[in-house]
């Protein structure tokens, strides 16, 4: 049998393997983008169906389950499509538990137990006691704390990781870094207000209702998330997140936060008021369907060129 899961299609297990005669497996095709995987039953002379597989390229995951309840077919493991990496990301609009700027440490959720999701995921409580005991600062020490996903991004190292009945939480330390302080005034002024965490599903079911519940997970990474964008504020193709103008309002708002602020680093404020220049003209670009004068003819200026132009054809 190949090894689960699988990069390039779903897998629907009908029958455990272990059931079957060994070296009697063969795959048939049933239809465009689903085959099935048939063997002998031990002590049997006929073929039954082990699992369902399903061409990811095809189907996605809620179709493929759909095409297995339309034609009655119960399974008992579901694996979506894998990639090598098998990360997957949540976000949350969670809470901070506490800021304390004097030691440098940071208490926040980073998911929240009991709460369905748009990918129809519950994350039940208890799903991150183990990844915690093995891998968190009492383990291994081997889960991170980033911004935005970015391994180059690392303001702080957790030095706590724990569940209570809201959720799970944890305790960084920022570093001395230009990123760790500016990312503790971030905390302080409230700018960070959504936690996301990198995990790798080990144990999930899902239910008659079709909610996956999630009960247990590899945990990799937890990021702070600021209110704008997956490192938007720091990319110079930044322009290209912002798909209307409420976006854009958005934006001109969350950097204008920073700048009223001003304890921030050098850098990060000189580039946010470029930033902020950037945007305002785009903005007034925008009501007056005047299209923007391109000054220079470097590639950030392209960039924002282009995608103004998207913006106004709107």
């Amino acid at each position: 049998m190949d090894l689960k899961p699988f990069a390039n299609e779903h897998s629907a297990r009908i029958i455990e393997p272990s059931e079957f005669q060994q070296d009697s497996f063969r795959r048939i095709n049933i239809t465009i983008g689903i085959d099935a995987i048939t063997g002998r039953l031990k002590g049997e002379t006929t073929t039954t169906i082990q699992s369902y597989r399903f061409d990811k390229d095809k189907f996605t995951v809620i179709q493929s389950k759909k095409w297995l309840r339309d034609h009655d077919i119960t399974w008992i493991l579901f694996e979506p499509a894998e990639p090598k990496d098998m990360k997957i990301y949540k976000s949350n609009d969670t809470k901070v538990k506490d800021v304390d700027t004097k030691k440098g440490l940071v208490k926040a959720f980073y998911t929240v137990f009991g709460n369905i999701d748009s990918d129809k995921d519950i994350v039940e409580p208890g799903a991150s006691a183990k990844t915690i005991r093995e891998r968190g600062p009492e383990g291994s020490d081997r889960i991170k704390h980033f911004k935005w996903h970015d391994v180059r991004e690392v303001p702080g190292r957790l030095q706590e990781l724990g569940e209570d009945e809201f959720g799970g939480w944890f305790v960084s330390k920022m570093s001395n870094s230009t990123l760790g302080k500016d990312t503790l005034i971030q905390y302080q002024e409230g700018i960070i207000s959504e936690h996301s965490f990198g995990f790798e599903i080990i144990k999930e079911d899902e239910d008659e209702s079709g909610i996956n519940h999630i009960r247990e997970f590899k945990l990799w990474e937890v990021s702070s998330l600021t209110a704008w964008g997956a490192n938007s504020l720091t990319r110079t193709d930044y322009v290209k997140d912002i798909k209307d103008e409420k976006e854009l309002l958005k934006a001109i708002e969350t950097i204008t936060k920073y700048l009223q602020v001003g304890r921030f680093s050098d850098e990060l404020l000189s580039n946010l008021e470029q930033k902020y220049t950037d945007l305002t003209i785009i903005y007034n670009s925008l009501i007056t369907k005047e299209p923007l004068k391109n000054t220079q003819a470097d590639e950030p200026d392209a960039i924002k060129q282009f995608y103004l132009n998207q913006l106004i054809k709107n």
